[in-house]
């Protein structure tokens, strides 16, 4: 905001100018946050989209950063032509603009949503042969999947998920269902080191499909052995198979800032803000 007035005081741009470049700014701010210190790209502007997927085709084209401009950009003069302060005969004034400006508003979208569910429409969709996944969310509070005494609990829960009669798809019943071959639980759903717990390893095993794998997230160690390595910790997916092995481990990079580290650690006064205890 700062910024947007002095560059409106120093260089006394039109109306229309000063819109552009507030819209501007708005997504340089946005691109700003997505991007430094390893960015926290969270909220755009253009997330407001998320119940209508064909404006979000959009994003196709010029991307979520270019979507969020094209809304910040029709939300601002929206709003610039509200002053229910300003006189009788300005305000007339002000409404015919914002009647035609909430018309172009609505064909700019209702055209990018026509565009966007024809590409829809027209996708090829394809399947993996033989590949029946099965994806579980236990809605485990947040507290309670970060407390020790509950670890147990909450590890059953995901195995007796993983085991129970799911639902069919259209057209089958439980008799010609497809066989479940891939199970995949939530983001650090094992609280604890998986690598390092045999026991937890074999209980896994036990309920992963024949020939088939479950992908686990975990926190995963590494470091500190003999060599004098710094430990380093690591937010993974972990693939189990059916002989309690791991035999393929993602380390996510892009961790999120505040919530799985703090960013200048020693100069910042203060932890993460949310759970998590290994």
């Amino acid at each position: 905001i700062a910024l947007y007035k002095w560059i409106i005081r120093k260089y006394g741009v039109s109306r229309v100018a000063s819109l552009i470049i507030f819209a501007l700014l708005w997504v340089a701010a946005e691109w700003l946050r997505g991007h430094v210190l390893s960015g926290f790209p969270w909220n755009l502007m253009a997330t407001i989209w998320g119940d209508s997927p064909g404006v979000l085709q959009t994003v196709s084209l010029v991307g979520a950063y270019g979507l969020s401009l094209l809304t910040v950009f029709w939300l601002i003069i929206l709003s610039s032509l509200i002053d229910p302060t300003s006189a009788p005969d300005h305000r007339r004034a002000r409404i015919g603009q914002a009647a035609m400006a909430v018309i172009m508003a609505m064909l700019s979208f209702v055209v990018l949503g026509l565009w966007g569910g024809h590409r829809l429409a027209m996708a090829t969709v394809s399947f993996v042969p033989d590949v029946q996944i099965r994806i579980l969310q236990p809605n485990i509070p947040q507290q309670d999947k970060w407390a020790r005494d509950k670890r147990e609990v909450n590890l059953q829960l995901h195995l007796t998920m993983q085991t129970a009669p799911g639902q069919t798809a259209p057209g089958q019943t439980a008799s010609n269902a497809a066989p479940i071959t891939h199970v995949i639980w939530p983001e650090t759903s094992a609280s604890f080191f998986l690598d390092r717990s045999p026991r937890e390893l074999s209980l896994i095993a036990k309920v992963t499909p024949a020939k088939g794998l479950t992908l686990v997230g975990t926190p995963r160690r590494s470091g500190g052995g003999d060599g004098g390595d710094q430990i380093q910790l690591w937010n993974s997916l972990q693939a189990v198979d059916e002989g309690g092995e791991i035999v393929a481990t993602y380390d996510k990079t892009h961790l999120v800032p505040l919530g799985e580290y703090v960013p200048l650690r020693g100069i910042l006064p203060f932890a993460k803000a949310v759970y998590g205890e290994t």
